[in-house]
């Protein structure tokens, strides 16, 4: 049954998954507490509906972006001194619009072109040249440590990822949608660990969202009848009637044996 919805949600989003953790294995006292794989680009960042209604631009690629930058402005200055301000100001303008744009937005969105392709290595390189992070457009500095997040999770390095995505949400998102993504992540990644308590503390802070995207409500809902089982299946009478061992309450107590 697992196998099917999995199969399904690949064919729907064969081109932008991203797979969260396996927990059959892990999870060995939770019965059917499986997590399938989530669609990267709904729900993990919101890829490309949050730039298209975020960003009116195109994508023009980072080395020319940087040559164009450098030929604006040092040949605005350079036209400037030999034949007059008015000769170089076109020139200068360009150059000045790129740079800005590159400041405030950085290479998030190509970034995310690359991981929606699966070309970690090439997407990680991208990022890194986000040079200045630190002074990206308000609520983009967070996009900035949640694609590092998305980043960390296609390398099914989870650790890593959940420093990431908490940083995210310290620095600010511009929405409660990617917030809302990024709960959801931490979620996943508590229950991945076994710490079901953590994964319904998350729940509950992401339950307080106003999240509006069709999709990412879905998953939630589907996340929070998988937290449910998994607090059953945590019940100690639960744990008795699935035949789990150790203490059944109303049980015998076992006799120290005599010397």
């Amino acid at each position: 049954m697992v196998q099917m919805d999995i199969q399904k949600s690949r064919q729907m989003h064969h081109d932008q998954t991203l797979f969260i953790p396996h927990f059959s294995k892990s999870v060995k006292r939770i019965p059917n507490l499986v997590f399938s794989s989530i669609p990267f680009a709904e729900t993990a960042y919101l890829r490309p509906r949050f730039f298209q209604t975020h960003l009116f631009m195109f994508v023009i690629n980072i080395y020319l972006r940087f040559a164009l930058i450098a030929g604006g402005i040092l040949g605005g200055i350079a036209l400037w001194g030999a034949y007059g301000f008015w000769y170089g100001f076109p020139f200068l303008l360009i150059g000045v619009i790129l740079l800005a744009g590159y400041l405030m937005l950085g290479t998030i969105l190509s970034t995310n072109q690359l991981l929606a392709k699966q070309q970690l290595a090439e997407a990680e390189a991208r990022l890194k040249l986000t040079f200045f992070p630190k002074i990206l457009l308000m609520g983009y500095k967070g996009v900035y440590y949640m694609t590092y997040g998305a980043l960390y999770m296609q390398k099914r390095d989870f650790n890593t990822a959940e420093m990431w995505i908490k940083k995210s949400l310290e620095s600010g998102l511009p929405s409660d949608n990617e917030r809302g993504a990024a709960m959801l992540q931490l979620v996943m990644i508590a229950a991945g660990k076994n710490n079901i308590k953590a994964a319904q503390n998350h729940f509950s802070e992401l339950k307080k969202l106003n999240v509006t995207e069709g999709m990412l409500k879905e998953q939630i809902k589907e996340v929070e009848k998988q937290l449910k089982q998994a607090g059953q299946a945590m019940n100690p009478s639960m744990m008795a009637m699935m035949g789990g061992k150790g203490f059944r309450p109303g049980g015998k107590r076992r006799q120290p044996p005599m010397r």
